[in-house]
């Protein structure tokens, strides 16, 4: 009786790590999903406000597009 109390004992500890070590994986994979969530609006942030500087002057007189339709 007392071999399978310190097997569950055993079983319930590496139950508890093997769940400690998910957390962790899982919190890791939480952490880099948000920093390439954050570069991809930074990218997007970052391309929305070169092509809204294009729109506004087409680059030889300064005019805007609108201006020369």
């Amino acid at each position: 009786m007392k071999q399978n109390q310190t097997n569950d004992e055993r079983s319930k500890a590496h139950q508890e790590h093997c769940n400690e070590e998910l957390d962790e994986l899982i919190d890791f994979g939480l952490e880099q999903q948000q920093k390439q969530t954050r570069g991809q609006k930074d990218e997007q942030e970052k391309q929305d406000a070169q092509r809204a500087q294009e729109e506004q002057t087409d680059g030889d007189d300064g005019l805007k597009l609108d201006d020369k339709i």
